[in-house]
C-alpha cells in the first residue's frame, strides 16, 4: 500500500505528521479505550512535508501522487501471533499517534493501493501434496490392475 500526504497541517511548531498502523483480531470497534490493537512500528508513516507554522497561509495543498509526497510499503507480511482464527474478524486501523496542540490542524494523509493476499500455511501445502501422492498411487494401481 501507499501512504500519501495531500495537505500540510498547521501548528505553532513545525513538525512532520505521522500515521501509524495497528490491527486486532478481538476488536468490536475502533476505540483504543475498549479494544486491544497491536501497533506495527515498521509501518509508521512520517509525512515528508512538515506542517506550516503560519495559519494565515492558504498554500496547504500537496499532490499525494507525487513520489516526493508518498511512501510505498510493499510486500509486507503481517504475522499474527497465534494466527487469525477462521470465522473471526481482522480489524486494520491507521491512526495519528500524536495529540495535536491547541489551534493545530491536521494535514490530510491517505492510504492508497491497499491489497491483501492470503498466504496458505505450510500444512495446507502438505494436504495438497498428500492428495497428489494418493492420486498418483491410485493411478499406478489402476495401470497394474489392467495389465
Amino acid at each position: 500500500f501507499d501512504m500519501e500526504q495531500w495537505t500540510q497541517g498547521y501548528s505553532t511548531v513545525s513538525r512532520n505528521e505521522k500515521l501509524a498502523f495497528s490491527y486486532s483480531t478481538t476488536a468490536t470497534g475502533l476505540s483504543p479505550l475498549t479494544n486491544t490493537f497491536t501497533t506495527i512500528p515498521g509501518l509508521l508513516f512520517t509525512a515528508p512535508v512538515a506542517t506550516q507554522t503560519s495559519v494565515s497561509s492558504t498554500t496547504y495543498g500537496l499532490n499525494g501522487n507525487d513520489p516526493a509526497n508518498r511512501t510505498s510499503f510493499s510486500n509486507y507480511a503481517l504475522n499474527i501471533p497465534g494466527g487469525w482464527a477462521s470465522g473471526s474478524d481482522l480489524w486494520l486501523r491507521w491512526y495519528e499517534p500524536e495529540i495535536l496542540t491547541s489551534g493545530a490542524r491536521n494535514g490530510i494523509i491517505s492510504v492508497d493501493n491497499f491489497s491483501i493476499t492470503a498466504i496458505p500455511e505450510p500444512s495446507t501445502y502438505a494436504v495438497f501434496a498428500g492428495f497428489a501422492a494418493l492420486g498418483f498411487c491410485l493411478l499406478l494401481r489402476k495401470r497394474t490392475t489392467f495389465r
